[in-house]
């Protein structure tokens, strides 16, 4: 593996309000304010928040929902 290939991919997410990660069971994860969003080769996510809260949402989520700030887009990637 090349030291590029192991960078997880990192998106500027300050323009969601929050966002919901939802499972199967019914189970919601919500995080306030995101900030960036970290997607790593396998598709896990890691987001840090705008208190530098790092989350790592539990795998295996079957949607994601996030509402954008007033003025800003629906969505950035």
């Amino acid at each position: 593996m090349t030291d590029e290939a192991a960078k997880p991919e990192l998106i500027d997410i300050t323009s969601e309000m929050y966002r919901i990660y939802c499972y199967a069971n019914g189970a919601r994860f919500r995080i306030n304010h995101p900030e960036q969003l970290y997607v790593l080769d396998g598709g896990s996510h890691r987001v840090v928040d705008s208190e530098g809260v790092t989350h790592r949402p539990t795998p295996g989520w079957l949607a994601i929902s996030w509402k954008p700030k007033p003025g800003q887009p629906a969505f950035v990637a």
